[in-house]
């Protein structure tokens, strides 16, 4: 993949979209889907369908041909990336609300333990904090 990326660079790909082109690095600022036509998804089609009108693959395959695969496995590789990227995201989030409730429960139990100390043993257990 890191050679595709190079080769992106030096031949200065460029991605036609509704925005006008873009360059491969403006490839991790596009959202995945959104509600207008500017997104990854829509690029991804646009270039898959570009690949599909070649009639042959024997006596018209040319340089854009290529070209236009190398700018579909890139794009795809972002969108892999970015939905691998949220899917992390996701799960530290969740692991993050368990954390926090476990956290809240370990409090709970040692208020309750504390609670269930006699008051000399609560004195002794706060002058051994001094």
């Amino acid at each position: 993949m890191e050679e595709l990326f190079e080769t992106a660079v030096r031949k200065k790909f460029r991605y036609e979209t509704t925005k006008g082109l873009i360059t491969t690095e403006d490839l991790w600022d596009m959202p995945l889907l959104s509600k207008n036509s500017f997104n990854l998804d829509i690029l991804a089609v646009s270039l898959s369908n570009q690949l599909e009108e070649v009639k042959s693959f024997v006596t018209s395959r040319s340089k854009t041909d290529s070209e236009t695969k190398a700018k579909l496995d890139i794009v795809v590789h972002v969108i892999d990336t970015k939905l691998k990227d949220a899917q992390n995201k996701e799960q530290a989030a969740v692991q993050s609300e368990k954390k926090q409730r476990i956290l809240s429960i370990l409090k709970d139990k040692q208020d309750d333990t504390l609670k269930g100390m006699s008051e000399a043993d609560l004195r002794k257990e706060l002058e051994s904090l001094n």
